[in-house]
């Protein structure tokens, strides 16, 4: 927040973009390493956490557009569509050719990390309709792209 601030102090017309659970085809990320894993063994993955997924390329073409549009201030971008990080597991790996069931529900009482995760992580994308922008895709359409791009295979 405070970097935000000083960004629009020192320009009120800059355009901040604030995105979650952010993957890609081509960098290491949840999908792959949920991929990479779930190849080898079985895993748990918290079920309790929900947020948005935001594919890199679609969070980048409606960035662009929104540039273009003449945004500024905050906007959240994120793809459509809320799940938790044990359903985004779970479509990655099946989309990815292996058996869902690799993957179990656990608790974030039952996977504790150093960081403290929100419950509840859901960014809207709603200020898109200000500027006449289409939201970005649901992620369950854009998945696909990304596990073929951690993959190599063809979407």
């Amino acid at each position: 927040m405070v970097g935000e601030e000083a960004a629009l102090a020192a320009n009120p017309a800059c355009l901040i973009i604030r995105t979650s659970w952010l993957v890609s085809g081509t960098h290491p990320n949840f999908v792959a390493t949920m991929i990479k894993l779930a190849a080898e063994r079985s895993l748990t993955v918290v079920d309790d956490q929900y947020g948005c997924p935001t594919m890199v390329d679609d969070l980048a073409a409606t960035t662009l557009a929104a540039m273009d549009a003449g945004a500024s201030g905050r906007l959240h971008l994120t793809n459509q569509g809320v799940t938790t990080w044990f359903e985004f597991a779970r479509e990655s790996v099946r989309l990815a050719g292996i058996d869902q069931d690799q993957i179990a529900p656990c608790s974030t009482d039952d996977y504790p990390t150093p960081a403290r995760r929100p419950a509840y992580s859901v960014m809207a994308s709603e200020h898109l309709v200000d500027l006449s922008l289409d939201p970005l895709p649901h992620w369950k359409d854009s998945l696909p792209a990304v596990v073929a791009g951690l993959t190599g295979d063809p979407a």
